[in-house]
């Protein structure tokens, strides 16, 4: 298991220069098994995800040092998830700032669903509006 308190003394603030990095130097083979390995990163995300729900929430009989050793798991998944898309994204050389433009896309879209209680009609994303049956 991982000692949480050792985890505390990395220096994050480094994390975005050391991806770029990391993602840069990474030999051809590695690059061509990178988006196998994505896969594989993002499987275990969802693997854990799924651990957690069932077993990590209010009400379970759990004990705390397991919830928090899933918790930890998670953490980890997590992180092997990002730096895999990281190294993705570098490769398929899409921006931070298109990123952070489609996320600002996608969270207001999700707002305006929210807002309205209904899923967003799908004239927005430019297809015609299906005709009712009388």
């Amino acid at each position: 298991m991982v000692d949480r308190n050792r985890l505390r003394t990395f220096d994050s603030s480094q994390n975005g220069k050391n991806l770029n990095i990391f993602a840069s130097r990474i030999n051809e083979e590695l690059k061509s098994m990178a988006p196998v390995i994505a896969i594989e990163e993002l499987s275990e995300l969802i693997q854990a995800t799924s651990k957690w729900m069932r077993f990590d929430r209010p009400g379970t009989n759990n004990a705390k040092s397991k919830i928090e050793e899933d918790k930890i798991h998670l953490t980890e998944e997590i992180a092997d998830a990002t730096i895999a898309l990281h190294i993705i994204k570098n490769m398929a050389k899409i921006s931070n700032n298109d990123i952070e433009q489609m996320i600002a896309y996608k969270l207001d879209r999700k707002r305006k669903f929210l807002d309205n209680g209904t899923i967003i009609n799908k004239i927005e994303s430019g297809r015609k509006k299906p005709h009712k049956k009388r």
